[in-house]
């Protein structure tokens, strides 16, 4: 009977013990201050503005046309270039479409194939660049209107120059009869590369090659 009783002592003690603990720790948590969960944020997407390109501008000779908006210029540097940009002392002004035609060596150039103008293209990024990294570089395809498909090559390069990074995206397709090349690259100060991407994206879509 002793051992009985010695039993349900210890059976209360611990119990009166966990109960003690309980109150403390509730006592505990009742003093500390309410912490309000915080919201997190889901980034929603958002549509990507209509591009209007309301001006063409039309090589003849060389057997293209392309649209660009209408607060954009033109420039042309020499003959067998053409350079799309935002107006002078605008921020858009330093982000440039640029178009050139190239001739092959049936013609008197010095390209066989697109591919010896890829390889030119990232040999004049390189010079005079640091830090150069070449991106994305895959074919490209261009579908001309009566159905042809220029097949060419696209790459993205990001490179140090003049203490400036810069990004390039250059498109190579060769013409339809592959007696010349042209060129498409949109140059951007790579702080500004995303502002204009839409823009490049949609002048590039815009491109049509007659001949």
């Amino acid at each position: 009977m002793k051992i009985f009783w010695v039993v349900v002592l210890s059976v209360v003690s611990t119990l009166a013990v966990v109960a003690v603990g309980f109150a403390i720790w509730g006592a505990f948590l009742a003093a500390q201050p309410q912490v309000t969960p915080t919201p997190t944020f889901t980034p929603q997407p958002t549509a990507t503005p209509q591009i209007v390109l309301p001006n063409t501008f039309e090589e003849q000779n060389f057997g293209y046309h392309i649209h660009y908006p209408a607060d954009w210029v033109i420039t042309k540097p020499n003959e067998h270039t053409v350079v799309i940009s935002g107006a002078p002392g605008t921020d858009a002004y330093y982000s440039t479409i640029s178009i050139q035609h190239l001739l092959s060596t049936s013609q008197g150039g010095k390209y066989a194939n697109f591919h010896e103008v890829v390889d030119d293209v990232k040999s004049q990024i390189a010079t005079g660049s640091t830090d150069v990294s070449i991106q994305n570089d895959q074919s490209f395809n261009l579908t001309l209107a009566n159905g042809q498909i220029l097949v060419g090559q696209q790459f993205t390069a990001q490179y140090t120059r003049s203490g400036q990074i810069s990004v390039e995206r250059v498109v190579v397709v060769p013409s339809s009869n592959a007696e010349s090349f042209f060129v498409w690259a949109y140059t951007s100060p790579a702080s500004q590369v995303n502002t204009y991407l839409a823009i490049a994206n949609a002048i590039l879509s815009s491109w049509v090659i007659t001949k």
